[in-house]
């Protein structure tokens, strides 16, 4: 999606916002135990290149700004789907 349109790229960042630049503790608390079921990690793009066939390309999401959210919001379990085409 390197020669993607501005209104393409409007539409990625719509349904696939980047991550919170700074993420703040919710009001409730997650109980002990909690698992997030479901997260990516993503770039950054500059350092680990995406396929230049692909279809979409995700904002950066890379591993620090998940840990920063992990220290507002701990879980002791989560998950990381695959993305196609990718191991």
């Amino acid at each position: 999606m390197t020669d993607a349109s501005p209104a393409q790229r409007d539409l990625v960042t719509l349904f696939c916002p980047p991550p919170h630049p700074s993420p703040r503790a919710p009001v409730l608390r997650l109980p002990e135990g909690s698992c997030d079921s479901h997260c990516h990690v993503f770039g950054p793009a500059a350092r680990i290149p995406y396929a230049p066939d692909r279809t979409f390309t995700p904002p950066d999401a890379p591993v620090g700004q998940l840990r920063r959210m992990l220290v507002q919001n701990p879980v002791e379990f989560f998950g990381f789907p695959s993305v196609p085409g990718q191991a």
